[in-house]
C-alpha cells in the first residue's frame, strides 16, 4: 500500500480548529483506518474521543475504513460515535457507495443495514418523494391515501418526504405532511453538503434555507 503524503497543516502538535485534538493525531488516526489498525484506533480515541470525528478537508476516519475495506475498523469507528451519514466532498457518495464501487461486500452490507435501521432508508426513490420535492399536493395525498406509511419513507439515502417538501419551501404540503403522521425529527441526508453530518433534519433544513 502506497503510503500517504502528510500534509502541512497536519504536522503539528497544535490543536484543530476546534480546539479539540491534535492536528498530528488526527494524521495518526486517518492512517490508522485506512490500515485497519484497530488498536491503534482504540488508543487514539481513548485518549481524544473527539478524534472519531475529526476530518482533513472532509474525510473522516469512517471514510478511509470504508474505501479500504476495514470491517472491524469501520464498526470500531461507528461505534465510538463516526457519522455515517457524512457524504464524499467530490463525487458526494454515501461510505456504502464507496464500499460498493470497491467491491466491499462485508462493509456494504454492514453500512447498509445501519442505514436502513437509523433512516429508514429503501434501495430506490419513491414517487411520493418526487412529488414532495416537486410541491405536488395532490400525488402526495393520493400516495398517502393508497399507503399512509408512505409519510416516512425514506429514499436510498434517508430522505423522508417531509426534508422534500422542507428543503424546497412547500409550507403547505410540510403542514399536510406532518398531520399525516411525518416524523418532525427523522435523520436522513441532505442535498447540501454544508449543513453538516449526523443526520439532517427537517428543521436543520429549514433553517438553512
Amino acid at each position: 500500500m502506497v503510503d500517504l503524503i502528510r500534509p502541512t497543516e497536519l504536522d503539528s502538535d497544535e490543536l484543530d480548529w476546534r480546539g479539540r485534538v491534535r492536528k498530528s493525531d488526527i494524521w495518526l488516526t486517518l492512517n490508522a483506518a485506512r490500515d485497519g489498525d484497530v488498536d491503534q484506533l482504540k488508543h487514539l480515541i481513548e485518549q481524544a474521543p473527539d478524534l472519531v470525528s475529526a476530518e482533513y478537508w472532509y474525510v473522516s476516519p469512517l471514510h478511509f475504513a470504508a474505501r479500504e475495506g476495514h470491517l472491524e475498523a469501520t464498526k470500531f469507528l461507528v461505534d465510538h460515535g463516526a457519522d455515517i451519514t457524512l457524504l464524499t466532498l467530490y463525487g458526494e457518495e454515501t461510505f456504502l457507495q464507496v464500499a460498493e464501487d470497491r467491491g466491499h461486500t462485508e462493509v456494504a452490507t454492514y453500512l447498509r443495514h445501519l442505514m436502513h435501521r437509523h433512516m429508514d432508508a429503501s434501495e430506490e426513490t419513491h414517487p411520493i418523494h418526487l412529488a414532495a420535492k416537486n410541491g405536488d399536493i395532490e400525488a402526495v395525498l393520493a400516495a398517502l391515501n393508497g399507503q399512509p406509511t408512505l409519510v416516512n419513507l425514506g429514499d436510498k439515502v434517508g430522505r423522508k418526504p417531509l426534508h422534500y417538501a422542507v428543503e424546497n419551501g412547500h409550507r403547505e404540503l410540510i403542514s399536510i405532511l406532518i398531520q399525516h403522521g411525518a416524523e418532525v425529527d427523522a435523520q436522513g441526508f441532505s442535498s447540501d453538503n454544508r449543513l453538516g453530518g449526523f443526520g439532517f433534519r427537517p428543521v436543520i433544513s429549514a433553517l438553512w434555507h
